[in-house]
């Protein structure tokens, strides 16, 4: 007797293929959500690290800026100037503003255009440790809303 080959019907392949892209196609997009949040996950990491060095900038000098009463902040080392620190791929620059004449600061990191991280909204951290996040992406942080834009978490309850 001759013994039949055992297979796959084309109907039964065509079966598994359609399931593997519906499971394709709700996992890629939670997993790049998941990317996204770690990329940001690392800014707020480097902006604790700026708002250190920015406070021991300060107890050495008094001031955040350079010069008494000035606006001109310090230099940043080269590591803490973009985001993640770790990566030779950056996706935040890091930029600092002095306010109160010299007696305050706001770190902020923005997100590099053409970067997975551009529709994400630039984080900020001042002297206060307020923290703030553009969570709609619309180049401002709305203030006493309920948009939660004053914080970084995704509920700013606490």
């Amino acid at each position: 007797m001759i013994k039949q080959a055992r297979g796959f019907t084309l109907v039964e392949l065509m079966i598994v293929v359609a399931i593997v892209g519906i499971l394709a196609a709700v996992a890629y997009p939670a997993y790049q959500e998941q990317i996204r949040k770690t990329r940001r996950a690392d800014a707020q990491a480097t902006l604790g690290q700026v708002a250190q060095w920015m406070e021991r900038y300060y107890s050495n000098n008094f001031r955040y800026s350079t010069t008494a009463g000035g606006t001109t902040p310090p230099t940043l080392p080269t590591t803490l100037q973009a985001s993640p620190i770790e990566s030779s791929t950056k996706y935040y620059n890091i930029t600092l503003v002095i306010t109160n004449a010299g007696l305050g600061f706001q770190a902020t990191a923005t997100p590099i255009i053409g970067s997975s991280q551009a529709v994400d909204g630039f984080l900020r951290i001042d002297n206060t440790d307020a923290k703030a996040w553009d969570r709609d992406n619309n180049g401002t942080i709305t203030t006493g809303g309920t948009d939660g834009e004053n914080c970084w978490g995704t509920s700013c309850s606490s």
